[in-house]
């Protein structure tokens, strides 16, 4: 029931056999103590978005990801984007081996999200089923991207997760 919300956890930042899990082994280093005495500590802005880019490369590679990831950098963005250090993170990402990932991740989220520049469009065969949406908060939408639009790919909507590496 409302209000909700879904969490992610994981006992570290990367898989041990990730590319980038060193870069994470003394991350507790770069945390600061929202207050003192407090017990809360956090990540700066730059290094929670490093992390956020890391992660979803992560999924997109290994395990696939979905149109959350890309919509969760944009809200980041919006929201915190001016209080991010470029040169930090340039540097941060080449050494990731990230930097192009990243630039192709945020153009993508823009052109998404971007006031604008989202639109569905329906099958008219298909619209008697929207009937009683506007009641709801949130639609889920399944979408093929454009290699996958066929009638072989759109018949497996289940498939087993394609891990790489034992990640």
């Amino acid at each position: 029931k409302k209000p909700w919300c879904n969490v992610e956890i994981h006992k570290s930042m990367l898989p041990k056999k990730h590319q980038n899990a060193q870069k994470y082994d003394n991350i507790w280093e770069r945390a600061y103590e929202e207050q003192p005495g407090s017990g809360i500590y956090r990540l700066s802005w730059d290094d929670f978005y490093i992390y956020m880019i890391d992660h979803f490369a992560k999924h997109f590679f290994l395990s696939g990801s979905g149109i959350r990831s890309v919509m969760d950098i944009f809200v980041f963005l919006e929201k915190k984007g001016s209080e991010l250090h470029p040169e930090y993170l340039e540097e941060q990402f080449k050494k990731r081996d990230l930097w192009e990932f990243k630039e192709t991740v945020e153009q993508i989220a823009k052109a998404w999200f971007e006031e604008g520049n989202v639109k569905v469009v329906v099958n008219q065969k298909y619209a008697e089923g929207l009937k009683g949406l506007e009641g709801y908060s949130h639609v889920q939408i399944l979408w093929w991207m454009e290699d996958c639009d066929n009638t072989s790919d759109k018949g497996i909507l289940v498939k087993e997760k394609p891990y790489k590496n034992n990640l």
